[in-house]
């Protein structure tokens, strides 16, 4: 008799609202949300559990810019903003750096 297990990781988002902050895009206080962007460990049927996180940051809800952001015109041209972790990536690479996203995936 044997079991068979499989296992895999899945990357996950997680938002709430978070008041107000400097947009760096708007250039003015607006509201905003926090995002965590989590791993999670998946086990054949068992619930999946949280194995780190991978960043958190807050998100102006008028633009979508994120704390800390360069504007875009900061952002070299030969380099693409992953939608899902907003890790900036350069143009060779076909997966993010930062959550192993693929470059063309759809939500």
């Amino acid at each position: 008799m044997f079991f068979l297990f499989w296992f895999g990781s899945d990357v996950k988002e997680e938002r709430r609202p978070a008041g107000f902050f400097e947009c760096p895009r708007c250039r003015q206080r607006q509201p905003c949300e926090v995002v965590r962007t989590r791993r999670t460990l998946k086990l054949f049927s068992v619930l999946p559990v949280w194995t780190s996180t991978l960043a958190e940051f807050r998100v102006c809800q008028v633009c979508g810019a994120r704390e800390g952001e360069a504007p875009l015109s900061a952002i070299p041209t030969n380099t693409w903003r992953c939608p899902r972790c907003g890790n900036v990536n350069p143009a060779g690479s076909t997966s993010c750096l930062g959550c192993g996203r693929l470059q063309g995936m759809q939500a």
